[in-house]
């Protein structure tokens, strides 16, 4: 199939289910604006807007075909279209979104965590918006501190929708939910019925009785079945949602390091950022088995690395206190109790436990020496708790 992007041809093969032309620009290398969009999670977050909608993100993501704008993931690529990705409608239509957006967004980039990496700056700075149009009417809403990993700042909120479709569909817990109130949506903590009625005395409140009774604090992302994955977090193209970690850092100050998660076995593949030697941040990478996804270990769990307290040489309790001494020494040492003990008491006086934060390899040797060469069977492995 031969499509034209922006005045270059490309021979590309289609597949039997069809591409769509965003894919297809995607896959060649074109970038085209979104928001709503995650294409390491692979979803689309864009939900229908109600009729008399303020705006549509989804207009971010059009390309002129023929003369006409036509969102570019909503239409399949067809043999002998002539695609243009950045014509100057493109152009204007982006900008009449973006200032849309802007006309309820707070205007504080540089006090902004995510200063560097918002999407929202990203695209305002390519397309010279500097100012709201017009007047979008919204709630004002307070930040969320409830949930111990993150806070929601919603009032940046731009209602794209990833972090509800993340949490839905990907991680399966839905802890979101997106609601209407007239030509607006809010993201709100998705709780029982029965919690609604016992907070608001209305088992079915309306959208915007839902916004005002979280803004009265009345319920909470505590309330809410999250599991403080921080994959909302992750997806999040502005600073509305936010990790609570300490660092003060930019993102231009940082190197990003891919690595493999050594929290347990599946293999989860995790971007480390560091500044000065020290990592500041952890989002997901995308792989094979977490396909950009994180637990709440790997996302927030990276603390204890740098830590006063971490142990960094084996130590032996001499006189009553605490000393370093080497490897060899140390293992000579466990090596030494271990018979001790087997020989006085019996093997099944011993018992080994085996951690998830060491190779398959290293756990299948520990068990096989607890077995063979002490004579137990007495061994666990944190994984399983």
């Amino acid at each position: 199939m031969k499509l034209k992007f922006n005045g270059r041809e490309y021979v590309i093969e289609k597949p039997t289910t069809g591409i769509r032309v965003f894919k297809a620009a995607k896959n060649l290398g074109i970038d085209i604006p979104n928001f709503t969009i995650d294409e390491n999670c692979h979803f689309n977050a864009a939900f229908d807007e109600p009729e008399g909608y303020e705006y549509s993100l989804k207009d971010m993501s059009v390309v002129e075909i023929n003369g006409k704008l036509v969102r570019s993931y909503e239409i399949e690529a067809e043999d002998g279209m002539d695609i243009w990705t950045d014509s100057p409608k493109c152009q204007q239509k982006r900008r009449e979104v973006l200032g849309k957006v802007l006309s309820f967004h707070p205007l504080d980039c540089v006090n902004c965590v995510k200063l560097g990496e918002c999407k929202l700056q990203r695209y305002c700075d390519m397309y010279g918006v500097k100012e709201g149009t017009g007047k979008v009417a919204v709630i004002e809403r307070p930040k969320d501190m409830s949930n111990k990993f993150y806070f929601q700042e919603f009032d940046k909120c731009i209602r794209c929708g990833r972090c509800v479709k993340v949490c839905k569909d990907k991680v399966g817990v839905e802890a979101l939910e997106m609601v209407e109130d007239g030509k607006m949506r809010y993201v709100v903590p998705h709780v029982s019925s029965e919690l609604w009625k016992e907070r608001t005395g209305n088992a079915n409140p309306s959208g915007k009785e839902k916004v005002l009774a979280v803004n009265n604090g009345k319920v909470t992302m505590a309330d809410s079945p999250c599991v403080s994955c921080g994959n909302c977090v992750s997806v999040c193209p502005v600073g509305a949602l936010m990790p609570k970690a300490e660092n003060d850092f930019r993102a231009w100050e940082t190197k990003k390091t891919i690595t493999t998660c050594t929290y347990c076995g599946v293999g989860c593949q995790i971007a480390y950022y560091t500044r000065n030697g020290k990592i500041v941040d952890a989002k997901p990478a995308n792989g094979p088995s977490n396909e950009a996804l994180l637990c709440v270990k790997g996302k927030f769990g990276y603390d204890f690395i740098n830590h006063k307290d971490r142990l960094k040489h084996p130590m032996i309790r001499k006189n009553g206190k605490l000393v370093e001494v080497s490897w060899q020494e140390a293992l000579d040492y466990a090596a030494s109790k271990i018979k001790e003990a087997r020989d006085s008491f019996g093997p099944d006086s011993v018992a080994g436990f085996s951690s998830a934060r060491t190779i398959n390899e290293d756990n299948y040797l520990f068990q096989k020496m607890l077995r063979a060469a002490v004579g137990t069977n007495n061994v666990d492995h944190c994984a399983r708790l």
